[in-house]
């Protein structure tokens, strides 16, 4: 399981709606150390599958210069396991992936393997909630 480096002080991150593309580019530029496009609390759930094909759409064809994140929906649920999948599929390695609502460490282990059996190893962030 890979976490975040404590090496690097970061200040900032930066949530931005995963259905508003038009505010990705302007998040980047912010200044924010951390842009988070988000999949899960912003996003209503008619909305949720265009929300990942955006999302996916710029991960794929930009290389932002500040670290990203993607945080999807709860791995619990099927909206999550394919927000998950969507990155394995499209081989999108965000610098972090925020999991919201974490239950135990046997989830994050579930989400590593996951993502690990593709080559994709970004940093994991539970939140707690």
């Amino acid at each position: 399981m890979t976490y975040p480096s404590p090496k690097r002080l970061r200040r900032s991150l930066l949530f931005v709606p995963g259905n508003r593309s038009d505010r990705f580019a302007k998040a980047v530029v912010s200044g924010a150390d951390i842009v988070c496009l988000d999949l899960e609390d912003s996003v209503q759930t008619s909305d949720k599958a265009s929300a990942r094909a955006m999302v996916v759409e710029y991960l794929a064809s930009n290389r932002p210069q500040c670290e990203t994140a993607v945080r999807v929906n709860s791995a619990r649920t099927l909206v999550g396991v394919r927000d998950l999948l969507a990155l394995v599929d499209a081989r999108i390695c965000p610098d972090l992936i925020v999991v919201p609502k974490t239950e135990s460490a046997v989830e994050l282990d579930w989400i590593s393997g996951l993502l690990g059996e593709s080559g994709l190893s970004p940093g994991l962030l539970p939140f707690v909630e």
